[in-house]
């Protein structure tokens, strides 16, 4: 079974279904593939009451931007196979653009409970499966 966006967000609005009271409503909160899922869901379901989208992407419109992001993506994938867990989420935190989550005071207790994952294939499977690139986009 593919691992994308919209398997995830269609078993997540299942869930919603079953455990959900009749008229009640949720608020979905989505932090990058997280949000790629909460856009999903709430365009598919009128169960959702309202989302806070944080650093999520609604897809890449042109075929160009996601050729280049599937190629990055794969690249990072076979990294995470081919280089382990640790030199991977140490690569990951190591950009600019994270450097605020390095500064947290419990960022080493995060980074350590991350490496502790022991399936890197199913890691790298999910990595490439939800890419942007995969997402259907929500721009038209």
């Amino acid at each position: 079974m593919q691992i994308s966006v919209e398997t995830i967000s269609g078993l997540l609005r299942k869930l919603i279904d079953e455990i959900s009271t009749e008229g009640q409503r949720v608020v979905l909160v989505g932090y990058s593939m997280g949000a790629r899922i909460a856009l999903h869901m709430a365009l598919n379901s009128d169960k959702i009451k309202g989302t806070v989208i944080i650093s999520g992407s609604p897809g890449l419109k042109q075929e160009s931007n996601r050729k280049i992001r599937q190629a990055i993506d794969k690249s990072r994938a076979k990294l995470l196979i081919s280089h382990g867990l640790h030199n991977f989420i140490e690569t990951w935190y190591s950009t600019k653009l994270r450097s605020s989550l390095r500064e947290h005071p419990h960022f080493d207790r995060v980074l350590q409970s991350r490496t502790q994952h022991d399936h890197v294939e199913s890691l790298a499977k999910v990595l490439n499966d939800s890419s942007v690139a995969k997402q259907r986009s929500l721009l038209g």
